[in-house]
């Protein structure tokens, strides 16, 4: 079985590492990842970064939800 971000028709980089983050509100987080030397921002709820448990260095897949993509 392929791993879901292959399958999902959401688009993303896959494999990425968190290289920081930081409190955006109290209720939001910024993480930094790095995508194969491509730097990426998200934002995320507090709740997820306590489940993900998001430490730099760990290694996740990210997918793309694109309302809107800065280039």
């Amino acid at each position: 079985m392929a791993p879901l971000w292959r399958t999902s028709t959401r688009l993303g980089p896959g494999p990425v590492t968190v290289t920081e983050f930081a409190p955006r509100s109290s209720t939001q987080e910024v993480v930094r990842l790095n995508a194969a030397g491509v730097p990426l921002l998200s934002k995320i709820t507090r709740k997820s970064a306590t489940t993900l448990k998001l430490d730099p260095g760990r290694k996740l897949y990210a997918q793309v939800k694109s309302i809107a993509v800065l280039a």
